[in-house]
């Protein structure tokens, strides 16, 4: 055993060294790649507004540091491509006098920029092929690259290589919708509609942040309604969404035959039916947020708890707005028994308890809202101080209103109920 110890000695500490060594290289650069992004928090990457040169050394200076000492980590080599493409598109938004100059040429700055940045995401995927962002990066650099119309590295199998990336992009992340939207908006561009509808079907499956790019996309390239309705898939959700576009911009009666044909499918899924329900608020048409509402609870299995309660929030709005002030309170309550944490049902409560009389539960919700929301904004918050005030003046408690109005003024001083209210107590009863 003693004869052992040395020939354990000699070959453990080479090994620890090396491992101590590995693991400083490994903080360094994940030092460097936090100093990068701090940079990138101060100086956001921008086309239209691009960082001052020394930062933009800086930012550079960092990645090849942090991809020099943990050269597999495909991280630094994918922000360099990143920064290399943010910083062509400022180029060409910016061109300089020789570049624009007629009979110039393409500007060799621009492509040195792209393929450093190809260069730089090729490293990324061969380091870890199975990212859908790399792809569509290169894709893009690929496409911008084709457009300088230089030799280099792009060649006859460049529009080929484009939409492999695209396609294995896609294949990486089928349900991301924030991925699909771009690589849809990608295929508009190269022309090929098909592949662009199944991407936006996809990024539509988030219709509350991307109905509206899709569709503004979509809007720049078509010629009339019917060639937006072409582009589209068959599903329910995507008619409501278009219908809500459309009717935004003025298009109601080409809306209301989305409308129809999506509250025609059934079952009709949740979203679906609150872009129904919501349509029903806009015209006025009560009966229809109900039929929605008895619709979407017959198949409530399906809901979670929280889908639920929205609905009864948005009947018990109806009831208000009819002036079915009890039925109304009825809904609000049920809601709140299905999910207490939504609290603007307890403001909407608050609300139906004042035409009802019924002003100390009025005010206890109003109080509950302030007390438990803590991201009201000021504004929000002020409004909420006048309807507690508003309930005092009804119930003759009027130094209690004023200081709610006084209060509500402090936190938003353009609230003019606040601020007239405030004025004529404090002359009437001060």
């Amino acid at each position: 055993m003693p004869r052992e110890r040395p020939f354990l000695l000699a070959v453990g500490i080479p090994g620890l060294l090396l491992f101590g060594v590995l693991v400083t290289l490994q903080w360094r650069s994940a030092l460097a790649l936090s100093e990068f992004r701090v940079l990138q928090t101060d100086y956001p990457p921008d086309s239209q507004h691009p960082s001052p040169a020394a930062v933009l050394g800086r930012k550079m200076t960092r990645l090849a540091e942090a991809a020099r000492l943990a050269p597999t980590d495909p991280e630094p080599a994918y922000q360099l491509a990143l920064l290399n493409l943010v910083r062509a598109e400022a180029t060409s938004l910016s061109p300089t006098d020789s570049s624009a100059h007629l009979g110039s040429g393409p500007d060799r700055g621009l492509k040195v920029m792209l393929t450093a940045g190809l260069r730089a995401i090729r490293q990324a995927i061969l380091r870890n092929p199975g990212v859908a962002e790399y792809h569509l990066t290169a894709a893009l650099l690929l496409q911008n690259l084709s457009g300088t119309d230089l030799e280099g590295p792009t060649g006859t199998g460049s529009e080929k290589a484009v939409m492999a990336h695209l396609g294995t992009s896609g294949v990486l992340d089928p349900y991301k919708p924030s991925l699909h939207f771009r690589l849809g908006s990608f295929q508009v561009a190269l022309g090929d509609r098909e592949a662009a509808k199944r991407d936006f079907a996809v990024a539509l499956m988030d219709g509350y942040h991307f109905a509206r790019p899709v569709f503004d996309v979509l809007w720049s390239s078509v010629e009339d309604v019917e060639e937006l309705r072409r582009f589209l898939n068959g599903e329910p959700l995507t008619h409501a969404l278009l219908a809500d576009f459309l009717w935004t911009h003025g298009y109601q009666s080409e809306a209301e035959k989305e409308y129809h044909l999506a509250e025609s499918r059934h079952p009709i899924e949740c979203r679906t039916g609150e872009l129904l329900i919501q349509q029903g608020f806009r015209t006025g048409n009560l009966p229809r947020v109900q039929e929605t509402i008895a619709t979407l609870e017959r198949h409530r299995d399906d809901l979670t708890p929280y889908q639920l309660a929205r609905l009864r929030y948005f009947g018990g709005q109806a009831f208000f707005l009819e002036k079915r002030y009890e039925e109304a309170v009825a809904a609000l309550e049920k809601a709140l028994e299905i999910d207490p944490h939504v609290y603007y049902v307890h403001e909407a409560l608050g609300d139906a308890f004042v035409q009802v009389g019924d002003y100390d539960r009025a005010i206890s919700r109003y109080r509950l809202v302030l007390d438990k929301t803590r991201n009201l904004t000021p504004k929000q918050a002020a409004a909420l101080h006048v309807k507690v005030a508003k309930v005092h003046e009804k119930r003759q408690q009027f130094v209690q209103a004023l200081e709610q109005y006084f209060i509500a003024v402090r936190l938003d001083p353009a609230n003019e109920v606040a601020q007239r209210r405030a004025d004529e107590l404090s002359r009437e009863h001060l």
